[in-house]
């Protein structure tokens, strides 16, 4: 199968409905676990948009005035306000309303809240032996390693010509197996640890940086028409293979080198929906309406889910079935994540035209 590939400049409203799959199966994973058990994936889904979009973006402001404070104002208009709301109200506001005493392992979260504020709380995880394990903010790991990634790239971008990202990139692929690795075979060590530790993850990030260089370029254009529909052929047989052998949707199992399958799986989903092909069932998927707008409010609902629902979970105990309230703390959080987005996001968002490189 030949694909009819073109990349245009500006909004592409498929990789919004890319992004509103992923934010659902996340959702669907931690208030549906018996549900939708392969929603840990969605995270993997973000990485590559996020590779994609970041590297797209730094390759064609490469050489403009004030390259990397544009660059650093936008990420920071779009990231900040909402992730330091949230601290602020989690970890300042709280605790003077007394509601912290129902949240769990919250005293431990509080002693180490300074890891948050400056984006490493992944490292956290990795380290601190006392960690008490999953916790209401405990899904914010891949916020910083996205993060981590979004003070380090442009730097490497800047540094290397275009033709030397891909094999940057590849370096980052070959890191996270060779980490995961070691990580697993070399060393006692726990999945949950590999799993949100910055060397092992960053492969995802690097397939998505290895399109945005890829569909820039004419012989970049014309391998991935050739190519992009078998890779996810074979990548995405590999994807169910490993869930059949182990007959579990568990990312345990995929530690090794399903991470890195699975993100050349969701690349290449990525590509299909840059396609042009007339029968393009991923593309007229990825752009309705129901998609795109998830997809509008993913970061927020990303943020929000867990802290809906645990304080449902506290709230509504014996007042509902727990079918019922878990429908209830899947509603609040579009509605929480929507508010959120019409009365802080929006409002830094418009201010990111005054950085345009």
């Amino acid at each position: 199968m030949t694909l009819d590939i073109k990349y245009h400049r500006g909004h592409i409203p498929a990789l919004d409905g890319l992004r509103g799959i992923a934010v659902l199966v996340v959702l669907g994973f931690h208030i549906f676990p018996n549900h939708v058990r392969f929603g840990w994936m969605g995270v993997d889904l973000f990485f590559v948009l996020s590779g994609f979009l970041i590297t797209g973006i730094l390759l064609e402001s490469k050489g403009a005035p004030n390259y990397y404070k544009n660059y650093l104002a936008k990420r920071t208009l779009r990231i900040f306000p909402l992730y330091y709301f949230f601290l602020i109200v989690f970890f300042i506001v709280f605790p003077l309303t007394g509601y912290s005493d129902s949240i769990y392992n919250y005293e431990y979260l509080s002693s180490s809240q300074s890891w948050y504020w400056l984006y490493v709380q992944n490292w956290r995880i990795f380290f601190d032996p006392q960690y008490p394990g999953e916790d209401i903010i405990s899904h914010f790991w891949s916020l910083a390693i996205e993060e981590q990634f979004y003070i380090f790239w442009p730097l490497i971008i800047y540094l290397l010509p275009r033709k030397g990202v891909i094999p940057m990139c590849l370096t980052l692929i070959a890191i996270s197996i060779i980490t995961r690795l070691y990580l697993f075979f070399g060393v006692e060590m726990n999945f949950i640890k590999i799993y949100v530790f910055t060397f092992s993850r960053l492969d995802a990030l690097a397939v998505g940086s290895t399109l945005a260089v890829m569909v820039r370029s004419e012989m970049g254009l014309a391998w991935l028409k050739r190519y992009a529909f078998w890779i996810l052929v074979i990548s995405g047989s590999i994807v169910l293979a490993t869930i059949g052998l182990n007959r579990s949707f568990d990312f345990k199992y995929f530690t090794t080198y399903g991470y890195t399958v699975l993100a050349i799986c969701f690349g290449c989903l990525l590509v299909l929906a840059l396609s042009q092909n007339r029968v393009n069932i991923v593309k007229m998927i990825t752009e309705t309406r129901v998609l795109t707008f998830f997809g509008k409010y993913s970061y927020g609902l990303y943020v929000y889910h867990i802290p809906v629902l645990r304080i449902c979970m506290h709230e509504l105990k014996g007042v509902v079935s727990r079918p019922v309230m878990l429908v209830i703390a899947f509603v609040l959080s579009i509605v929480v994540a929507y508010i959120s987005y019409h009365l802080i996001e929006k409002h830094f968002l418009k201010l990111k035209s005054k950085f345009h490189s």
